[in-house]
């Protein structure tokens, strides 16, 4: 089945797993018939032949579909392209190492391969050609950097929980993980009924809607909502810090929501 215009996020990403479905398939004859090259100039399959690298490409390439849907709404098919991988992976260079972010590079080629068996107009081949550029951006692709996410963000929660009026911010950018300003705003949350929320007006204009959260942070929510919350920038992150953050600050919660949203969609 291919690809079509109309398909939702949903069932794009589960048309892209099942073509690449490589599991009782032989890893060896694939790549013997196979035009496609590696980055180590070898032959290479389009399919996922372990349950690991399947597990891989799922997380991958829902993050890329999720981060198309959040810009353009259903639009998605119309932006799978070189374009807004570009984009994404640049802003997953801020969030992941460099060892991390060229997995990615290669797991979101793959993908793209099997976009093309699908229909689409796109190459994995576009993908692996970013890592030169990324490489003159001075990227390292190979070495770990400073991990900006927190080792205990729930210790920070807890002590926000108990000493400041704002910890409700500290724990949507943890569990869902929205920008500052969206976090201390409540005017801007759309409450839904499958337990996420819309953010509405966010940079740049941007509306998107979050993972779904627990019944306990969503009627946290609720009551925040109702009574009109806002944070003032400066009170929430002067309170963080005294909860024990650092000078990764705000954005080291949203890098722990990162690393454990790629660790759920691997195990979905």
């Amino acid at each position: 089945m291919a690809l079509h215009i109309r398909m939702n996020a949903k069932a794009i990403i589960s048309q892209i797993m099942k073509q690449a479905n490589g599991i009782g398939i032989s890893k060896s004859n694939v790549r013997r018939n196979s035009k496609l090259k590696g980055q180590n100039g070898h032959a290479k399959s389009t399919y996922a032949h372990s349950i690991k690298s399947i597990q891989n490409l799922r997380a991958v390439t829902t993050q890329y579909i999720e981060f198309l849907k959040a810009k353009h709404g259903q639009k998605i098919m119309q932006n799978i392209n070189a374009s807004s991988a570009r984009e994404w992976l640049l802003l997953k260079a801020n969030e992941i190492s460099g060892g991390t972010l060229n997995t990615y590079i290669s797991t979101l080629a793959k993908s793209f391969d099997n976009c093309s068996k699908l229909g689409l107009n796109v190459s994995g081949k576009d993908i692996t050609d970013m890592r030169k550029e990324f490489k003159k951006k001075g990227i390292n692709l190979r070495k770990g950097h400073y991990n900006r996410a927190y080792e205990n963000p729930y210790k920070i929660i807890n002590n926000m929980q108990l000493s400041s009026l704002y910890f409700i911010s500290a724990k949507l950018q943890l569990e869902a993980g929205l920008r500052l300003d969206d976090a201390i705003n409540s005017s801007k949350w759309q409450i839904n009924d499958d337990n996420s929320i819309t953010i509405l007006g966010s940079k740049n204009g941007l509306c998107y809607s979050t993972k779904k959260l627990s019944d306990k942070t969503i009627k946290q929510l609720r009551l925040a909502k109702e009574s009109g919350y806002y944070a003032p920038k400066n009170a929430y992150v002067k309170d963080l810090k005294a909860a024990g953050a650092d000078s990764r600050g705000t954005h080291g919660l949203r890098y722990n929501f990162a690393q454990e949203r790629y660790e759920e969609l691997r195990k979905e």
